[in-house]
């Protein structure tokens, strides 16, 4: 074969090759592809793609961890002979930003990628009913008389996406045991409020939250936080104004919007420990002012930490940690699911002689635990 022949069959060769790649790019991913992920529990699947870039947006509500949903999502490529070249994660109905498949380097998206997002029509449709279950725990120690003193609540509850970033959660609170205070064993309707979750600009994140939160206060809950999660540096703020209801078995009480939270932070990653410290300072719940020091480390979707706080009511020290709960999913259908909960966090204090630098939980992550775990490098630490 002579070089002119050879040279005809390769151009041939690299035409064909081409028609085969735009023939592929305009049929789009398998169907298989998509039907694995939805299995898997994935919601809000969208996939871009064009000559130079294959992004896959997603959002999976049974993990907490985003790496563990990379690497389904990879899993789930390999066996429908497919390739992403970056994750999209969607966390509370909006994304995060972008990642790149070979090392999870983060990026914020770009103008065609946030036009993708935007462009979206049937946003809430893309999501399942989706149902969780987790305890309320609360807890006193020291007492001679009774030594621990606790309340145990068991709550079924759910997500209702309104658009993109804005959602309704709420739920049935079931009482199961409580000798800790006087308040009613009646079923009653747990912490319920509206939230909104965005980002206004490159790795400045907001979250808005207004309703029924824990420890029995209701109000507006606001946080920011300035976090390049390809940085080691964070810092945030977060505004509350609250007051107390109380739902005995008849009616509904409340008292006045009166209780102002105005904290600031400032936190550091350390990547050799996957951990956390954390500085938090400004006023806390019942007028005290003072400062809270946090260590935390990471392991995947568990956190450990530990903590030291002054303030004008007292000095104090404690651990707190965050887990998921055993099974996670329960049943999964198309439209519907039943779970356990992806976070179950818990703190304890060693004081009881008053609320030294105490906060309520609105019911969702506080954004620097949230945001804690999409950070790059934790995530490259274990890709």
């Amino acid at each position: 074969m002579n070089g002119g022949s050879m040279r005809k069959n390769k151009g041939l060769a690299v035409f064909i090759f081409y028609i085969l790649f735009l023939q592929a790019l305009a049929q789009g991913p398998p169907s298989s592809l998509i039907q694995d992920l939805q299995k898997a529990g994935f919601e809000q699947i969208r996939i871009f793609e064009n000559e130079k870039d294959t992004v896959i947006f997603f959002e999976n509500r049974n993990f907490r961890d985003p790496l563990v949903a990379f690497k389904y999502i990879q899993k789930i490529e390999e066996e429908n002979a497919y390739s992403f070249k970056g994750y999209v994660p969607l966390y509370l109905g909006n994304t995060i930003g972008h990642y790149g498949t070979e090392k999870l380097e983060y990026r914020p998206l770009l103008g065609d990628e946030k036009k993708l997002f935007q462009e979206i029509k049937d946003f809430s449709q893309a999501y399942r009913f989706n149902f969780r279950i987790l305890p309320d725990f609360q807890a006193r120690f020291g007492n001679f008389d009774r030594p621990i003193e606790s309340k145990t609540n068991l709550i079924l509850d759910s997500r209702f996406y309104i658009m993109k970033g804005l959602s309704l959660q709420t739920g049935i609170l079931f009482p199961l045991y409580n000798n800790l205070d006087n308040q009613d064993n009646n079923i009653r309707l747990s912490p319920t409020h509206l939230n909104y979750f965005g980002q206004f600009l490159p790795y400045h994140f907001i979250h808005v939250a207004s309703g029924l939160f824990f420890n029995d206060r209701y109000g507006v809950d606001v946080s920011y936080r300035y976090s390049p999660l390809s940085s080691r540096w964070s810092l945030g703020m977060n505004f509350g104004y609250t007051g107390f209801y109380f739902i005995p078995k008849s009616g509904f009480y409340t008292t006045s919007l009166q209780d102002i939270i105005g904290l600031v932070d400032v936190a550091y990653f350390i990547p050799k420990f996957n951990s956390t410290v954390q500085i938090t300072g400004g006023q806390f719940l019942a007028q005290d002012k003072g400062i809270r020091f946090d260590f935390i480390r990471q392991y995947g979707s568990i956190d450990i930490g530990f903590f030291a706080t002054k303030t004008e009511l007292g000095t104090t020290a404690g651990f707190q940690f965050a887990f998921p709960l055993f099974p996670g999913k329960i049943i999964r259908t198309n439209k519907f699911e039943l779970r356990t909960t992806e976070i179950f966090r818990w703190e304890y204090s060693y004081s009881n002689e008053g609320p030294i630098g105490t906060r309520y939980r609105t019911g969702i992550e506080r954004l620097d635990a949230g945001l804690r775990q999409y950070n790059s490098g934790f995530l490259k630490n274990r890709w």
